[in-house]
């Protein structure tokens, strides 16, 4: 390791470093910067990289009220996924919600999803969702709806209903690239999954399914 560069700055030094500065002696508080633009801070006793902090560079945001979301005006879906090791299919259940269009900036960036809504299932573990970037077959994030309470499997009522929260991230597919996401409401065999709402009813007053896709830069 060689120390290209050194100058004082007030209480610390700055430094220009060709890899991780360990053994060097600098002030506490003294930064040493590597070609690739990693920045390391000696805190007296080692030398420890400083992490980025996240940047959103951009979002889009979309909200539904209605019962069913974007689906149907009853609210409740029995389309069926599959209960096993296969990866949900987009025809597998019922679109729910579809982002706003977003159009990538950075070819660097992540993009972070972020849902959330009111579900019901008549039989715990039996409702699943899923969502897709860009009508794509496969499924790009899964989670299971569970709900609290006693299972009723004999019951034609969806379940008590309850939140759901997520949020992913994958990776940017490059510049210049306009991404949706479609969030599929799914049921297991003989179960019914209700979104924003319970059975044929909305639930809690200002109910609402959202989501949020943000172009983060670390």
């Amino acid at each position: 390791m060689t120390v290209l560069s050194r100058a004082s700055f007030g209480d610390i030094e700055l430094l220009s470093v060709d890899n991780v500065p360990s053994g060097v002696s600098a002030l506490t508080g003294s930064l040493a910067v590597l070609p690739n633009g990693t920045v390391y801070r000696n805190d007296g006793t080692i030398w420890s990289p400083i992490n980025k902090e996240a940047k959103i560079i951009q979002s889009t945001y979309k909200e539904n009220t209605a019962l069913g979301g974007e689906f149907d005006g009853t609210g409740f879906t029995s389309v069926t996924c599959p209960f096993d090791n296969t990866i949900p299919q987009l025809s597998e259940g019922s679109v729910c919600l579809t982002s706003t269009p977003l159009t990538t900036i950075s070819g660097t960036s992540k993009i972070r999803v972020t849902f959330y809504g009111v579900f019901a299932v008549n039989i715990i573990g039996r409702g699943i969702i899923h969502v897709h970037r860009n009508d794509a077959l496969n499924a790009e994030y899964v989670t299971t709806i569970t709900a609290g309470g006693s299972a009723m499997p004999g019951s034609a009522s969806p379940h008590t209903a309850s939140s759901i929260l997520f949020t992913y991230e994958t990776s940017s597919p490059g510049v210049g690239q306009t991404l949706t996401h479609k969030v599929v409401a799914a049921a297991v065999s003989t179960a019914v999954t209700t979104v924003n709402g319970q059975a044929t009813n909305i639930r809690y007053g200002a109910n609402r399914i959202s989501i949020m896709v943000d172009e983060v830069e670390y």
